[in-house]
């Protein structure tokens, strides 16, 4: 989910350590506008959770704007994302390098 780190949105045990979930819920929402002939604009939004059972309290949220390029090989993605209303108050801004199409 962008806007966070590898393995931030996994439960934890009371001593901080990673426990995995049975269940993984992710969404997303984005729009690209062409700027070029190859090229796009993108801003985003997604939602997901990590849990053993699903709870609205669990959902997080991240935010935020890319590149896109279509180039010889294929598409090549650059987003810059945050999270939004983390319950963990990290503000941190995540990059994110994508190749191959579009789904």
């Amino acid at each position: 989910m962008r806007g966070y780190g590898y393995k931030k949105i996994s439960p934890k045990n009371s001593e901080g350590k990673l426990i995995g979930a049975s269940k993984l819920l992710t969404g997303s929402a984005e729009y690209q506008y062409q700027v070029y002939e190859d090229w796009w604009l993108s801003t985003f939004a997604d939602t997901g959770l990590a849990a053993d059972k699903y709870s609205v309290d669990e959902l997080r949220y991240g935010a935020g704007v890319g590149v896109r390029w279509a180039s010889p090989i294929g598409a090549i993605k650059f987003d810059i994302a945050t999270p939004i209303r983390d319950k963990d108050n990290s503000k941190n801004i995540q990059f994110y390098i994508g190749l191959g199409s579009e789904l």
